[in-house]
């Protein structure tokens, strides 16, 4: 203080200096107690134990309930834009946005119809790329299209792969195994270290000899081998007892 009331200057009238106590630096075990007691003050407040519920309250209650356990809460359907599956609740009509579908029609090839022979030449599908039988779009598509682009998870976009052919619906789980023309190994590992995890991954793809199977079923024995295979896990070894050759 003594250095300022020494100081002269022509500019420092002009300005006024505003000195405050600031309170000293609490440590870590001050903040702690202080803290709790705040926690401490906040439950003295609350009354105990708390009042019945009032007729109004457990009606609003029930009601709110009720509403959430809607059954309108959980339908879901297709979006005609990107056709993935969503809450009812967030699909809008796109007849009544009136949104441009401009947007959604491809530059290049990106659909065709279906042909049932090899000699029939490819012939594109005219007009926006949608899902066949539905009218809705999600509400994520339906932005990016009022804003005249093209949604990132969208049909157009390369996605497309039309209806699937009424004879490859309803296949079983080896029937779909049969006609992949990939297959896909999975492993996937946790491992826990120090207290903390992390996930660890492989994924394997290899193609399938799946062109040997076009024309003639059921294959001969020598090729089922490069098309199906069987794996046994388990801690006892597989005697050749239990497997039957027919």
């Amino acid at each position: 203080m003594e250095k300022i009331d020494e100081h002269v200057c022509s500019v420092c009238p002009e300005y006024i200096l505003v000195f405050g106590l600031i309170g000293l630096v609490k440590t870590s075990k001050q903040r702690v107690q202080a803290h709790s007691q705040r926690i401490v003050q906040q439950f003295e407040k609350v009354e105990f134990p708390p009042r019945a519920l009032s007729r109004e309250l457990e009606e609003r209650i029930v009601k709110g309930y009720a509403e959430d356990i809607d059954i309108g809460n959980f339908l879901e359907s297709a979006c005609s834009v990107c056709s993935m599956l969503t809450a009812r609740s967030k699909l809008q009509s796109i007849n009544d946005l009136g949104i441009d579908l401009s947007p959604l029609v491809p530059d290049g090839p990106v659909t065709r119809k279906e042909r049932y022979s090899s000699s029939k030449p490819i012939i594109e599908i005219p007009g926006p790329v949608l899902l066949p039988n539905c009218s809705d779009v999600c509400t994520a598509c339906a932005k990016d299209l009022s804003q005249g682009k093209i949604p990132s998870d969208s049909l157009a976009d390369g996605l497309w792969v039309g209806e699937i052919p009424r004879q490859l619906k309803d296949l079983s789980w080896t029937e779909k195994m049969l006609i992949s023309r990939v297959k896909h190994n999975i492993c996937i590992v946790k491992v826990h270290v120090s207290g903390m995890s992390k996930m660890k991954a492989n994924v394997v793809s290899h193609s399938l000899p799946m062109p040997k199977i076009y024309s003639v079923l059921p294959l001969a024995r020598e090729d089922l081998d490069e098309v199906l295979a069987f794996m046994y896990i388990g801690p006892n070894v597989l005697l050749c007892l239990y497997i039957e050759i027919k």
